[in-house]
């Protein structure tokens, strides 16, 4: 995937940690941004969640890969897509050290989440989901341009 933004100009830190971002120590392990995109001339930058469905078998298997991508909370734990907006919105609260880091002026993070093929919350209504662009690198390319 990093390849494919690569190939299309953008910018690209792979498995990026939080506190790299902002030069500094955080409080706790927010774990890493699987993809950091910028490009010059925009001051869109992308915070990529990416998800191989490759393993899956069957279309159950590929929905039970994917509850893990609801956006909430169970037991207290954040699930896998509620990790990634959280570390979406702490981005979005941390804008000057982005903008230090990349060194796009004026940075607006988008959340994203990249999937390897046509998955069935691209169809589905899921709250959280509601600012994220969701689909194949091809179509969330296509949804920033």
């Amino acid at each position: 995937m990093a390849q494919g933004l690569s190939q299309a100009d953008w910018n690209v830190r792979e498995n990026i940690g939080l506190p790299e971002v902002f030069n500094r120590h955080l409080e706790r392990n927010w774990g890493d941004v699987d993809v950091l995109a910028w490009k010059e001339g925009r001051n869109e930058i992308l915070a990529v969640e990416s998800k191989d469905l490759a393993p899956a078998r069957n279309l159950s298997e590929i929905a039970s890969l994917l509850s893990e991508y609801q956006g909430a909370e169970s037991g207290g734990k954040p699930d896998k897509l509620r990790k990634h907006l959280n570390r979406v919105a702490l981005l979005g609260e941390n804008l000057e050290c982005v903008q230090r880091f990349t060194g796009v002026p004026a940075p607006k993070i988008v959340s994203c989440l990249v999937c390897s093929g046509v998955v069935p919350m691209q169809y589905a209504s899921i709250e959280a989901l509601s600012d994220t662009k969701l689909g194949t690198l091809e179509e969330v390319l296509a949804l920033v341009r």
